[in-house]
Formats: C-alpha cells, sequence, structure tokens
C-alpha cells in the first residue's frame, strides 16, 4: 500500500513556473487523473492523492494549453468513488482507449496516486512471482486491478498515440507490465509476451518491492502530496530539459529523492525502445 511519511518535500510547492515556458504547441490531447484518498475507509486514509492530480492537472493544462481535455476522478464524494471504482478506473481506461482512436489522439497522459499492493502470481508470468496492482476505492468489495489485466487495458490503445503514464503508489515498478525495463540507459526485456502496439512510457514511484510514500509539504501551503509526485513536479519546472528526456527526468527525481531522505526509487519502463533521445520525450515537442 501507498504509505503515510512526515517527511517533508521543503522545496516543491506545487504548480510554479520556474523553467516552464508555458503552452506547447497545439495537439490533440487527453488525459486522466486518478486521485484516491480513501478518507471513506479511515485504516486506509491518505492524505495527499487528491492534491497530486490537482497539482498535475495544473501542469499539464499549462503546459498543453485550453485545448487539452482534463478528465479528473477522484474518491471525495459518492460520484467520484464510483468513478475510482475497480469498474469506474477500467471503464475510463476502456473508453480513453476508444477515444485516441475516434478523436485521432496524439498524446494521452494518465495518472494514479493512491494506493497499490500485490498479491501472489498465479498465471506463473511474473519473475518475481507477484503481480502489482491498483487499488480501488472498493477494493473491500470488488477487489485489486492488477497488473495483467492493466496490460489488456493498454493494448487497446491506438499505436498512434503516444502515452505517458505515471503511478504514485506502493509496488508499481512494473505495473503494467511492458516491454522494456529501463536502470539508467540500460534495459532488460522485462515481458516479451508484451501486445502492447501503443508508444507507452510508464512511470513508477518505487520498485516493485518498495512502498511509495505520502509526504507532508511544508513549504507554507500546508499540504500532504505524493513524494514522487511532487517531485516529478520540482524537476519539470525547474529542470526544463527533463520535459525532453524521460532517462534525465528520473536521474533528476531519484537524487531529489534522496536529498530528502527517501528511500523509494523511481522507475522507468517502456513498450518500445528509448535508444534514440527523440523517443524520451516527456511531452510534445515545442515547434
Amino acid at each position: 500500500m501507498r504509505v503515510k511519511s512526515k517527511k517533508a518535500v521543503d522545496d516543491v510547492k506545487g504548480p510554479q513556473q520556474g523553467n516552464d515556458k508555458g503552452p506547447l504547441a497545439t495537439v490533440r490531447a487527453r488525459a486522466l487523473l486518478f486521485g484516491l484518498n480513501y478518507a471513506h475507509m479511515p485504516s486506509s486514509a491518505l492524505q495527499g492523492c487528491i492534491n497530486d492530480v490537482q497539482n498535475m492537472k495544473a501542469y499539464l493544462m499549462n503546459r498543453l494549453g485550453a485545448e487539452l481535455v482534463c478528465d479528473v476522478a477522484t474518491d471525495d464524494t459518492a460520484a467520484g468513488r464510483t468513478a475510482t471504482s475497480a469498474m469506474g478506473m477500467t471503464r475510463k481506461l476502456s473508453e480513453l482507449a476508444v477515444l485516441t482512436y475516434k478523436e485521432d489522439l496524439e498524446f494521452v497522459w494518465i495518472h494514479y496516486s493512491g494506493h497499490g499492493t500485490r498479491v501472489v502470481d498465479r498465471s506463473k508470468d511474473e519473475l518475481d512471482g507477484y503481480d502489482e496492482c491498483l487499488v480501488p476505492s472498493d477494493y473491500t468489495t470488488a477487489g485489486v486491478i492488477p497488473d495483467d489485466y492493466l496490460a489488456k487495458l493498454f493494448e487497446q490503445f491506438n499505436p498512434k498515440t503516444r502515452v505517458i503514464a505515471v503511478f504514485d503508489s506502493c509496488h508499481s515498478g512494473t505495473v503494467v507490465d511492458l516491454k522494456y525495463s529501463w536502470e539508467g540507459r540500460a534495459c532488460t526485456m522485462e515481458n516479451s509476451n508484451s501486445r502492447v502496439r501503443a508508444p507507452i512510457m510508464a512511470l513508477s514511484g518505487c520498485l516493485d518491492s518498495q512502498t511509495s510514500a505520502d509526504a507532508y509539504n511544508v513549504d507554507g501551503q500546508r499540504q500532504y502530496t505524493g513524494a514522487m509526485t511532487s517531485v516529478m513536479l520540482h524537476v519539470l519546472q525547474t529542470t526544463g530539459a527533463a520535459a525532453d528526456d524521460a532517462f534525465l527526468l528520473v536521474d533528476a527525481m531519484r537524487a531529489h529523492l534522496r536529498e530528502q531522505n527517501f528511500t523509494q526509487w523511481p522507475k522507468l519502463c517502456s513498450s518500445f525502445s528509448l535508444v534514440l533521445p527523440s523517443s524520451r520525450a516527456m511531452l510534445p515537442r515545442r515547434t
């Protein structure tokens, strides 16, 4: 599960300008953001996940402009708990996959902040013996969403649509079961059976064996956030090159998390080779 932490990300101030140069050229783009605090389940409650997706929405709207269609689902209302249920989340992802064809989308950003877990791999397709999972708002009755099922959802996306998927949750390293796993500039074949055709980069808050932290932000806003999401936004907003190169982004995030005494280790996976620098842009390039 995502874990509570009182470690401070003291220089992360939510959406800010820094080296952010404003909107990019207009692109056909959508974002789907899930933030789950589980306040309706006090024993599982988190505090920073809804803030994560609100901050991420502000950043994406600033970078991609008014043309971006952004769908934010949070579990702080009855309707939101339906949207963030197991059925609601998988339906939204499936509907987004359809829209990548219907609207000929060029770019999609997906963000999940919430609990993550892992269960014993009964299909025997995981090297570590576990399936990594997302935890919906109704997990006590509907169960979790395993990586095998997420992979099938991502198989539905248009091969012409570039997808960035961010998972700020525990045990999220390979939660989409993509083909390649990257460590620095070297890759290993994580899932040779992957049938995902869309060019997807997945950035996770930690390794499969690790937890991701909820952190209190003491920059004056008195705000809880996910450590991974906060650091990611900080790096994107203050290091211009990070938006153009996922390798640089991950390296900077890891260093910044270490500076803040977090032990989680963000992970990058992809459905395609990232050898060429032009393939590693986190956002559409400026024209």
